[in-house]
């Protein structure tokens, strides 16, 4: 199979629940900072927005190339 078509594939099954790994890592992010671990807060940081960046590219690349999809993933609550 193709690269293209498995980079399709993926993002056609993304689903919007992805977004919770930037908000967690957000939230221990904070954690640390307020425990002393300004290091360890540091880093967890720089890797959620590296998180959000990658989630934001796939996250339009499937509004772009599976619109009816992704609109049926927001809209269906279970």
């Amino acid at each position: 199979m193709s690269t293209i078509k498995v980079f399709n594939k993926q993002v056609k099954q993304l689903q919007p629940v992805y977004f919770a790994l930037v908000m967690a890592t957000g939230i221990v992010s904070i954690a640390c900072q307020l425990l002393g671990f300004g290091w360890l807060s540091g880093f967890l940081f720089y890797l959620n927005n590296l998180n959000y960046g990658v989630l934001l590219v796939l996250f339009t690349a499937r509004m772009v190339l599976f619109p009816q999809t992704l609109m049926a993933n927001l809209s269906d609550s279970s």
